[in-house]
């Protein structure tokens, strides 16, 4: 009877060894599963996240190129109407009555949007600073063009508000073009514009042929943000 007690009590701890190794390799197995599984998402989230940020980076640079197109069309606009509103210009009420500010692309702030997602410091700084600025300078812009229509002032007033415009409008292309040599590939963390940049834009825009008044109008600039 004591045999038999011993050997009934030995079954019963070796079965609930097993029992407990058995449950314990199940749990093991188990959270090697999850813990796979949770691998293989990362794995796919952070796919997922190079192949955005390769798309957003592809599309910059065009992107950045519709940006240079605006600013280009502000700055010819701008200069045009110009000549009407200095002191010795005469005032075509056909052209003044009618122009209107360019629109922004419809794409551009999209794609800004999702490149900040994935930019480093440095270019995301310059690209929100851009984003900010192109609010201000088109803000103005239409505000300019609401004076003109209006015929508020005098004509030395309305002549500086579009002086200001265009300004506004050389900034635009100067930080959309430093950001363009990041775009393309290039090893840059410049991102701060000067009076250079300035000219450089007012030069690239092609509408101005009297290198003085490129100067003049630079040495103007303050900048926006």
């Amino acid at each position: 009877m004591g045999w038999t007690k011993l050997l009934f009590d030995g079954r019963l701890q070796w079965e609930t060894l097993v029992t407990g190794l058995v449950a314990i390799g199940a749990a093991w197995w188990t959270v090697r599963g999850i813990r796979d599984q949770i691998r293989q998402t990362a794995r796919i989230a952070d796919d997922k996240r190079k192949r955005s940020e390769r798309a957003a980076r592809a599309m910059l640079p065009l992107a950045l190129a519709e940006l240079a197109d605006y600013a280009r069309a502000c700055l010819i606009g701008l200069n045009g109407l110009r000549s009407m509103f200095k002191p010795d210009g005469g005032r075509n009420e056909a052209i003044v009555s009618t122009w209107a500010p360019p629109d922004i692309p419809e794409s551009v702030l999209p794609i800004f949007r999702e490149c900040l997602e994935f930019m480093d410091d440095a270019p995301a700084d310059a690209l929100t600073n851009l984003v900010k600025q192109l609010q201000i300078q088109h803000s103005r812009l239409v505000g300019h063009t609401d004076i003109l229509r209006a015929d508020a002032g005098s004509q030395l007033v309305v002549w500086h508000n579009i002086q200001t415009a265009i300004r506004d409008a050389a900034e635009t292309y100067a930080r959309g073009s430093l950001l363009l040599i990041f775009a393309r590939g290039g090893k840059t963390n410049q991102f701060s514009i000067n009076e250079t940049n300035i000219s450089n834009s007012l030069y690239a825009a092609g509408c101005f042929e009297d290198f003085t008044e490129i100067e003049t109008l630079a040495k103007g600039w303050k900048p926006t943000i």
